[in-house]
This record gives C-alpha cells, structure tokens and sequence, in this order.
C-alpha cells in the first residue's frame, strides 16, 4: 500500500498480483479517495492507450507501456482501465507468467560483482 499525499488530499495506492490460468495479472489501485472519471473519459482513455503511440493525443505513458507488453507478449495482454467517477481507477496489468529461471553459480557472481 502507498499513500501519496497532494495538498488537501490523500490517496492510497494498492498493489496486488495473481497467478489466473497461466496469466499474470498485477493490479494498481487508487481506489481510495481517487477522483476516478466518468464514463466519457473512461472510454476516450480506453481508445487512447489502444491506439499506438505516435497516434495518440492523450494517455501517452499509458499507450507507450499498453504498446510495449502487446509488442513483446501479445494483443491479448497489456492494460486494462476501471472507473467511476469520484470513487478512483483501478488499472489491471496482464502479462504471461514465466517460470523463474535459477541462475548457474557463474551468473550469480557476475551479477553481484557488476
């Protein structure tokens, strides 16, 4: 849990992650306190971040990071936008999950002597 603090305000940021039929799904959430959008803004959001980046207008990080994953995993990973207005945005990464690789001893050393 994260609280940013903005004068006058207060918002907490969860983070959450699960392990759902093969997918990675990590979760951010300003539930709390969050000024959220309506569903006009919802939706021009959700058309923004799908476009690639150098066509959009708004919601630039969020295209760029929602372009990215689908480059590297595919269009049926990247990001996902929830919201009501006055309650917050929840924004739902999905990625493939990956086993974790062990590193040979070599690599480990390496990794600490860089």
């Amino acid at each position: 849990l994260a609280i940013l603090r903005t004068p006058g305000k207060e918002v907490r940021i969860a983070l959450g992650g699960a392990l759902v039929v093969g997918l990675t799904l990590l979760c951010g959430s300003g539930d709390y306190n969050g000024a959220g959008m309506d569903e006009k803004e919802l939706a021009s959001l959700r058309e923004e971040i799908a476009k690639p980046c150098s066509g959009t207008t708004s919601g630039f990080g969020m295209a760029n990071v929602n372009e990215r994953i689908r480059m590297n995993f595919g269009p049926s990973y990247g990001l996902y936008l929830e919201s009501q207005k006055d309650v917050g945005t929840t924004v739902t990464v999905t990625i493939p999950a990956q086993p974790l690789e062990e590193k040979t001893n070599e690599e480990a050393d390496h990794a600490q002597t860089s």
